[in-house]
């Protein structure tokens, strides 16, 4: 009879809204490689190995087979990035969440050309996902990203225009 599996500890657990802030610059740096991540084949995922990852909770050893998809390749990215547990959950939920934000029409400005596979976003809209907050459904709350959004530009003088420098 195969064992039965106990069920998680709600307690280790990161929930979106407890979504720990994350060094803006470290942040931006973690998503960049993980897009870049996305275009590309994994090699450990196309290995002949099974489990690709076994990892061990209260005593017990659970096997995991992964399928090589962007999102995976890019979840890979920021759990190799972000060691501690609480980390790269809130890299996960973060990253997923810049992801729906950008579509909000109160961002248009920071948002440049949209293809069907590509958005250009300003970096500082990545640096302000780094330390938004969340709700329950991992989105941020867009009031809080818009004003951070404000204190950002405020912060920083505007980059040179070309030719200047």
């Amino acid at each position: 009879m195969p064992k039965r599996r106990r069920p998680r500890d709600p307690r280790r657990e990161l929930q979106p809204e407890h979504a720990r802030p994350l060094d803006p610059e470290y942040f931006k740096a973690a998503c960049k490689q993980a897009l870049a991540a996305a275009a590309q084949p994994h090699y450990l995922l196309h290995e002949r190995v099974s489990p690709h990852f076994i990892l061990r909770e209260g005593g017990e050893d659970i096997p995991y087979l992964v399928s090589d998809h962007p999102l995976t390749r890019m979840l890979m990215i920021l759990t190799e990035r972000y060691q501690e547990q609480f980390e790269h959950q809130s890299a996960g939920f973060r990253f997923i969440a810049l992801g729906r934000v950008v579509k909000h029409p109160a961002l248009a400005e920071w948002v440049g050309e949209r293809t069907e596979t590509h958005t250009q976003i300003h970096d500082a809209v990545i640096e302000v996902a780094a330390t938004a907050p969340l709700n329950a459904r991992g989105e941020f709350l867009i009031k809080p990203f818009c004003e951070a959004l404000a204190r950002w530009a405020a912060n920083h003088p505007d980059p040179p225009k070309e030719g200047e420098a």
